[in-house]
């Protein structure tokens, strides 16, 4: 379960979730949490490694990156119900427990960032060898599901969700909020800034382009997927890209040829009749 693709250079790795299936009982689904594993192998026709554990038993993966030969990821154990930010280097793991799961990027520098919710607040906790330190996004409010990604000076830029559905008490409707919706903020010009780009509330993934910081953005709300993009410092502009009911969208960016990629999840319903995964280029 949970797969997520790193690279080195043309060794690609993918991580994984590995649970092994039993007879279950009551109130147990029969499947045990293994741990965190990865396989690796170079590009383009080179043998699968075989399995390696990441992390201990129990654990889940939230996040993963690869930054030279070193491995970086988010974890949640389901023992314990913690989140731990786990690095591999030269055979050596590092263990630190963090505040919530949430988005992981390395930076050129080959330090850890993780963007997280806490108490409504987005917060990003950067790497120091032994720990974490954090810094609050001004404005980020009733905040959540924080996706981060870091430009060519590692910067950081965040899309999170504003939603009042998570302050509703048991049995009663949010109340309205009029400034719902997806978020995007930077402290690329050395000091945070923080738009809203849409109304709407659901799953983003997100890009950014090279040394122009130009952004791109895909966001799966309601029933169809929109592309949204801007400039560094000009307005938003959207487009529809599919309806229906859409999951798990993904977009990136070929650095080299600016080439866009997404790739979403259709699901069966009534107005589409081809459920299925989807490509599109740009």
């Amino acid at each position: 379960m949970d797969p997520q693709v790193g690279f080195d250079g043309n060794v690609v790795y993918i991580a994984y979730s590995w649970r092994a299936v039993t007879e279950g009982a009551c109130g147990d689904d029969g499947l045990q949490d293994l741990g965190v594993y990865y396989r690796r192998r170079t590009m383009p026709d080179g043998a699968w490694s075989e399995p390696a554990r990441i992390g201990i038993k129990d654990d889940t993966l939230v996040s993963f990156r690869v930054e030279g030969e070193t491995l970086h990821a988010v974890v949640t154990n389901t023992a314990d119900e913690h989140s731990y930010y786990v690095r591999v280097e030269g055979g050596v793991s590092q263990r630190i427990r963090l505040p919530a799961e949430g988005s992981l990027r390395v930076g050129r520098d080959g330090r850890a960032r993780v963007a997280y919710a806490s108490s409504g607040t987005i917060r990003i906790a950067t790497f120091t060898g032994s720990g974490f330190t954090s810094v609050a996004i001004p404005g980020s409010a009733v905040a959540d599901s924080p996706v981060l990604v870091l430009d060519d000076q590692d910067k950081a830029h965040v899309v999170w969700k504003r939603d009042p559905l998570q302050d509703a008490a048991c049995g009663m409707a949010s109340a309205p909020d009029p400034k719902a919706g997806m978020y995007y903020a930077t402290n690329s010009s050395g000091t945070w800034k923080v738009q809203r780009f849409s109304s709407a509330r659901g799953v983003a993934s997100l890009q950014i382009a090279g040394s122009t910081n130009d952004v791109h953005l895909v966001l799966a709300a309601g029933t169809g997927l929109a592309y949204y993009t801007k400039t560094a410092t000009g307005s938003w502009h959207s487009k529809r890209l599919a309806s229906g009911w859409v999951e798990s969208p993904v977009i990136r960016l070929d650095p080299a040829t600016g080439r866009l990629l997404v790739v979403f999840i259709r699901t069966d319903d009534d107005s589409v009749p081809k459920p299925g995964v989807y490509v599109l280029f740009k």
